[in-house]
């Protein structure tokens, strides 16, 4: 499905501030600025793929669609803080209903994602390929960020998308148990595409669990 943008997310992405701004702040240059343009009214719809694998038992498969929406937006000393809400719905443009929220927090240097169950860091400044971090995973016993793949132009979904950086925020091995988190921003759009997994494997059994979602923007209006 073709992506509309009307009057020009996450996310992420996925994450981040640009451009024409709620509050009156100072100017940001970097990751921030240049994939996502926030502020309030701004909408990213993104269907959700989610799939559960056991050994030896049928898949268990579930599509839905979301709709992030930039609700509210705070600025509290030099911490502005952007309060998106998420909807769901088994249809791409109908039935919605208020499923969680979330906050992006921007300073200076860093975006913060605040969610109820999840949070991490990025960093603000312009990141190039390989570039490394600390940024505080709450699904992760690494707490590293790094920048994985960086593409001029990167075709997903049927849409070419500019200047596209894909981070890895999550990635680990550790007692037969792993975890990770992926998100592709693409300039000017935000999060494109976000991908987690948690597996299990039990020595004894031969067995193996995947549990995984793969969440692809679809439109987004600014």
């Amino acid at each position: 499905m073709r992506i509309k943008n009307a009057f020009g997310l996450l996310l992420v992405c996925l994450l981040f501030v640009s451009c024409e701004k709620d509050v009156a702040i100072p100017q940001y240059i970097g990751f921030a600025d240049n994939y996502l343009s926030m502020r309030v009214g701004s909408v990213w719809v993104y269907q959700v793929d989610s799939v559960y694998r056991e050994t030896a038992r049928p898949d268990k498969v579930k599509q839905y669609f979301e709709k992030h929406v930039i609700v509210d937006s705070v600025l509290d000393k030099r911490i502005l803080t952007y309060r998106i809400e998420v909807l769901r719905s088994d249809f791409i443009d109908t039935d919605f209903e208020n499923f969680r929220n979330y906050e992006i927090l921007l300073t200076d240097s860093t975006a913060t994602y605040r969610g109820p169950k999840l949070t991490y860091l990025m960093l603000k400044k312009p990141m190039a390929l390989n570039q490394k971090w600390h940024n505080g995973h709450t699904g992760c016993y690494y707490n590293q960020g790094k920048v994985i793949d960086h593409q001029l132009e990167k075709e997903l979904g049927g849409e070419v998308f500019q200047d596209v950086l894909e981070i890895e925020h999550c990635s680990f091995y550790v007692f037969d148990q792993n975890h990770g988190h992926r998100g592709i921003y693409g300039r000017n759009v935000g999060l494109v595409q976000e991908y987690f997994y948690s597996g299990t494997y039990n020595r004894l059994a031969r067995s193996s669990t995947l549990n995984s979602t793969l969440r692809t923007l679809q439109t987004y209006e600014y």
